[in-house]
């Protein structure tokens, strides 16, 4: 099953996050700990992306 995710990126972070969204999707055998990592990185880029805005 395929999960969409859709939000909002500051311009400023798009390129990190991009390349954070392709390295989770290119390793979706990754341990359960790695994704987590990841999606981590992925929430305070998205944090970052909401504080620019406001």
């Amino acid at each position: 099953m395929d999960n969409l995710v859709k939000f909002t990126v500051n311009p400023e972070n798009r390129d990190e996050l991009i390349a954070l969204v392709d390295e989770i999707n290119a390793h979706a055998a990754l341990s359960e700990e790695e994704k987590s990592r990841l999606m981590a990185e992925v929430a305070n880029l998205r944090e970052h992306s909401r504080e620019a805005f406001f």
